[in-house]
């Protein structure tokens, strides 16, 4: 349940990323960037926990 979260997460950031990479704001992007990578490695985490 949690996973699916996240990957719902996931979609809305890419969404969001996809809509400010066509603005010249740099510090967005990055900041976006930042948080997928993170949701990335919790959703990792938590697939290998839960596989365990």
């Amino acid at each position: 349940m949690l996973l699916f979260h996240l990957d719902i997460l996931e979609e809305i950031i890419k969404y969001l990323l996809m809509k400010n990479s066509y603005q010249p704001i740099r510090k967005n992007y990055c900041f976006l960037k930042f948080w997928i990578n993170l949701l990335l490695q919790i959703k990792h985490f938590l697939t290998y926990f839960i596989t365990q």
